[in-house]
């Protein structure tokens, strides 16, 4: 089974979902560690029902368990230097003023949508595979500065053939990671209030997020 990751960062909170990966005999297990340093850019906010939302940041990232095929893995993902990035994420995404005071921002928000995360390794039963990418999909709900980034249906695959390395199905659940760091979720411009011109685009940093096992 891949473990739920949860990264916690100053009212950020980051899950990585992962279930059970089809294997012969027993079950099997996922751990990992990672840090997390992105973007989240809105087109327009408040918005009540959007899309085109995109995330993009630095992701450094280990992950290592049993393989689709039941052999032993480990996979790695660099951080690159920004301004490069090596994880994106687009998603429709939900701002709704409702309820809400005029001329405040949106006290809650959410989100749905894909990601993907590029240039890693994988050692497969002993093979080096280049090109890991690990991709899934994602949901957002936020709660004032406080978000939760849920990634599921995570899929690894790796070398020139797109071979797949470790594949989890969505209804198998388990293990919990929580890290914390010092920045967090904040606006960068604006942010858009409700009752006034929305903000276009509306910008926040996510930063310091750290991983831990548990």
């Amino acid at each position: 089974m891949l473990r739920t990751m949860r990264l916690v960062c100053a009212g950020l909170a980051v899950a990585l979902i992962g279930v059970a990966i089809p294997a012969v005999g027993a079950a099997t297990t996922t751990s990992g560690t990672g840090t997390f340093t992105g973007a989240v850019s809105l087109p327009s906010f408040p918005c009540g029902t959007c899309n085109s939302g995109t995330l993009s940041g630095q992701v450094a990232l280990t992950l290592s368990g049993m393989s689709a095929s039941n052999v032993p893995y480990t996979a790695a993902w660099p951080a690159p230097l920004p301004p490069s990035t090596n994880v994106t994420a687009s998603f429709a995404y939900s701002e709704s003023c409702l309820d809400q005071p005029d001329g405040t921002p949106p006290l809650q928000g959410t989100a749905g949508g894909t990601f993907n995360l590029t240039g890693g390794t994988a050692i497969v039963g002993g093979q080096l595979m280049a090109d890991a990418v690990l991709t899934g999909n994602i949901n957002w709900t936020r709660d004032g500065l406080a978000a939760s980034i849920q990634f599921t249906n995570l899929v690894i695959t790796a070398g020139s053939n797109n071979s797949t390395i470790a594949v989890n199905l969505a209804d198998s659940i388990a293990g919990v990671t929580i890290g914390q760091g010092g920045a967090g979720f904040v606006w960068t411009n604006g942010p858009g209030v409700c009752g006034g011109v929305p903000q276009q685009p509306q910008t926040a940093e996510i930063a310091g997020v750290a991983l831990q096992p548990a």
